[in-house]
């Protein structure tokens, strides 16, 4: 079985009456220490579950090993308003960085935790930078899906 997964990201801008929208669609990687998570839910020896998403700075491609982001600027939880809605073999988590969150520089990386602080990194992704400003709004679609690796 093997993990896909798609992060999309809408940029909205007010440019005085009008919005501008950008996206971008990028995908990631699972990292070692979340297919470990995913093989220790199945054993039954764990009981964290993916709860918040970071943005960062960072942008050096995301490797395997990678427990952390290169340089995380913010870590918000997905709950309670932004649950992951489910579906056949797809789990989506959206998360979305106000207008009113403030400036926080040119974000370039994203990742997938278990805790608020530290926890377990289950997956990273770079992209092409985003400058979050207080006149922007950043919509953030992560699609997990499962399938059969034909194996």
């Amino acid at each position: 079985m093997k993990c896909l997964s798609n992060v999309r990201l809408r940029v909205i801008e007010e440019k005085g009456n009008i919005l501008e929208v950008k996206v971008q669609q990028v995908h990631n990687l699972v990292v070692d220490a979340g297919c470990n998570m995913v093989r220790d839910l199945i054993r039954g020896t764990i009981a964290n579950m993916v709860t918040h998403i970071a943005f960062g700075h960072g942008t050096t491609a995301p490797i395997a090993s990678n427990t952390e982001l290169e340089d995380e600027h913010i870590r918000k939880a997905f709950y309670p308003d932004y649950p992951p809605s489910a579906s056949a073999k797809t789990l989506t988590y959206g998360y979305t960085l106000q207008k009113a969150e403030g400036a926080m520089g040119v974000l370039s990386e994203i990742g997938l935790f278990t805790a608020s602080t530290a926890g377990i990194m289950y997956a990273r992704a770079t992209f092409t930078g985003i400058n979050k400003t207080a006149d922007n709004t950043i919509i953030v679609s992560w699609e997990l899906s499962w399938d059969d690796d034909g194996v």
